[in-house]
């Protein structure tokens, strides 16, 4: 299990009266090849839908609470593979 500390996660407005949380992280692995093929096989596995631009790796869904999610490797940039989350947009109370 992965925990994320709440100082990486953002607030973004969605919709007209709606918020999601974000989250930009740089992975740092043993093999980063590996480690990305393993991710990517996790979100397939959970039946997120694939896709590919510009050299990075995204994953969709309109069910699951994980709304889109992403995986660009720059080991060869700095050495790190880049993850961001986006959680499904969720209505705010007024």
């Amino acid at each position: 299990m992965i925990v994320i500390d709440d100082s990486l996660l953002l607030t973004a407005a969605c919709n007209e009266a709606g918020s999601r949380l974000t989250a930009s992280l740089q992975l740092a692995t043993g093999d980063n090849a590996d480690s990305l093929t393993a991710i990517l096989g996790a979100w397939d596995a959970a039946g997120y839908l694939p896709d590919r631009v510009m050299q990075e790796d995204i994953r969709d869904s309109t069910t699951l609470p994980i709304e889109r999610t992403s995986i660009r490797d720059r080991t060869t940039i700095d050495g790190l593979p880049h993850l961001e989350v986006m959680g499904a947009c969720s209505a705010t109370d007024q």
